[in-house]
């Protein structure tokens, strides 16, 4: 039986290293197999545990909040909730209400 050469192969894509005798150097394309990949899937699968994260994080910052209160609900009530100024500029703060935001928006 003859063998045959494939020109398919990835592996084939090689040349002898210029000045070192016995070094390959390799040619590899890129992969053609990234189009076969459901993003829809990926981001149905990610997206929920991404979700739960977040809630996670909501709740730790929301009993940290009451645990400086002295889990006291109607001071947080008080102090808390009807707070809406924006009295420094908007930006990555991970407080408990961007959190709840970012939660609202994925969801």
């Amino acid at each position: 039986m003859d063998r045959v050469e494939s020109t398919s192969s990835e592996l084939n894509d090689f040349k002898e290293a210029e000045g070192v005798p016995g070094k390959k150097v390799y040619n590899v394309s890129k992969s053609r197999l990234i189009g076969l990949v459901s993003w829809f899937q990926v981001l149905g699968v990610y997206l929920p545990v991404l979700f739960f994260i977040i809630v996670g994080v909501i709740l730790v910052q929301l009993l940290g909040v009451m645990y400086d209160l002295r889990f006291n609900l109607k001071a947080f009530l008080t102090n808390e909730l009807p707070v809406f100024e924006l009295q420094r500029p908007v930006a990555f703060d991970l407080g408990w209400k961007t959190m709840a935001l970012a939660a609202l928006f994925i969801w």
